[in-house]
């Protein structure tokens, strides 16, 4: 198995390194083994991050460097919470959702969250057929000033505050390249996108975040330092992961798995593809959780720009 997984993910290791991989890689199969044949609501399955610690894989696949804090009370028009209805923005709109992108070895959810949901509202006010893919790389050398560290983490709400001030490129003329660059070279680079301010949704309801999501996708904070994201597979997430916030993500959808009645959010990660439901999770809509900041916290700090 684990000279398969190695040759699936192009891995390679020293003699020494070999061994150690391995017993990690064998500890986190039996993890997976012993949850999905446990009673659970999602599975767990073995991916590129095999044979990786739990500690490793969050030190460096994360990368929100804030804290939960109060934000500004918005009003949103009142949307009915309705699961019959979904909506989902990969489908409702073919210029708003970018592909699934992959962060690496870097810190930076941050800058994934925030063009991904500025992709969508640039999308949506331009009436766009096909999605504009965003640079993550100038938000990390350039965005310095607004607190951003680069791989070593950074938040949303200020990288939308640069993205008010400086505009932003695409990914193709500044392509990611999973490190912090010696400099900002955004100087030159042709027009992306721009934004004229950004909306913090109500804090620890899903009410609020379901009336945001009508507008376009929105930039959300998570716990996701668990075992369970690192190897999840598919079905709707339910497990404990507590409201520690330390991933941005984005939300991009919200529906009822008819099997279980069980209603949902659809959550655009940036760990590749090959990760979850095709780069994709589903977390329970349970905002009892976490004393009302829903599942994994992710009803703490929604946001998203406006244009």
């Amino acid at each position: 198995m684990f000279v398969k997984f190695m040759q699936t993910h192009e891995k390679s290791y020293d003699a020494e390194e070999f061994f150690h991989r391995f017993n990690i890689f064998k500890a986190n199969v039996n993890k997976i083994h012993q949850h999905n044949i446990g009673e659970s609501s999602y599975t767990m399955a073995m991916n590129s991050f095999g044979d990786m610690t739990a500690e490793e894989f969050i030190s460096t696949h994360t990368g929100y460097n804030g804290k939960a804090q109060p934000v500004k009370s918005v009003v949103h028009h009142h949307y009915q919470m309705d699961p019959q209805n979904p909506i989902d923005w990969r489908v409702k709109h073919t210029g708003v959702v970018s592909a699934v992108k992959d962060q690496g070895q870097c810190g930076s959810c941050w800058a994934f969250s925030a063009t991904g949901s500025t992709e969508g509202a640039w999308g949506i006010s331009k009436k766009l057929t096909k999605a504009i893919s965003l640079s993550e790389q100038q938000l990390m050398d350039c965005s310095g000033s607004f607190g951003k560290e680069g791989c070593q983490g950074g938040l949303m709400d200020q990288a939308f505050q640069y993205i008010m001030q400086s505009n932003i490129t695409t990914e193709r003329a500044y392509p990611y390249t999973e490190k912090n660059g010696p400099k900002c070279l955004a100087a030159g680079k042709p027009f992306g996108a721009s934004i004229t301010s950004f909306t913090d949704v109500d804090a620890n309801s899903d009410q609020a975040l379901y009336a945001a999501l009508q507008m376009g996708p929105v930039s959300i904070a998570i716990e996701a330092d668990q075992e369970a994201f690192q190897f999840y597979s598919t079905g709707i997430m339910s497990g404990t992961c507590g409201a520690n916030l330390d991933h941005g993500v984005l939300v991009v959808g919200y529906g009822m798995d008819s099997s279980s009645n069980s209603t949902y959010w659809t959550v655009k990660n940036s760990w590749g593809a090959s990760w979850g439901e095709k780069g994709y999770i589903r977390l329970v809509d349970m905002p009892s959780l976490n004393d009302g900041a829903g599942q994994c916290g992710m009803l703490s700090v929604p946001s998203y720009p406006v244009i």
